[in-house]
């Protein structure tokens, strides 16, 4: 079980290995993104100890998680209400780290607009349409 990025080769053989353990459906698309709800026990237990509601990744050793598909993953014993809020949190975040910016600054901005979904959940659907968008022009 790993708790840093180091060995991100390794790690993703092991999500190929656990693949049935870990997929549980699938929730939608953010434009190329594929969106699963996830089982994050063997993720904790074999993967990634920290792994907790929610994970993006870019396939290619990027995003939040080097180690993922190039996915958003949500954690499917979340509370229905939930997952849109986390989806969104995710796509922001592979945004921005696309964009340039570090983990800690993009995930940093990405709780912000969750927490502003939080607060006024009638925007939520005008921050994804936007981050749709962007994940869309990017391809």
């Amino acid at each position: 079980m790993s708790k840093g990025a180091g060995g991100s080769k390794l790690l993703r053989v092991k999500v190929t290995q656990l693949h049935s353990q870990i997929y549980r459906g699938k929730l939608g698309d953010a434009g190329p993104l594929p969106i699963f709800d996830v089982n994050a026990r063997p993720i904790r237990d074999h993967i990634w100890e920290d792994w907790i509601g929610g994970g993006n990744g870019d396939g290619i050793g990027g995003g939040a998680y080097p180690w993922m598909p190039a996915e958003i993953w949500i954690e499917h014993t979340l509370e229905p209400e939930e997952k849109p809020l986390f989806m969104l949190h995710e796509l922001h975040e592979y945004n921005r780290i696309r964009a340039g910016l570090d983990y800690n600054r993009a995930h940093n901005s990405a709780s912000a607009v969750e927490q502003e979904a939080r607060d006024h959940p009638e925007r939520l659907s005008r921050l994804w349409a936007a981050e749709l968008a962007i994940v869309k022009q990017r391809g």
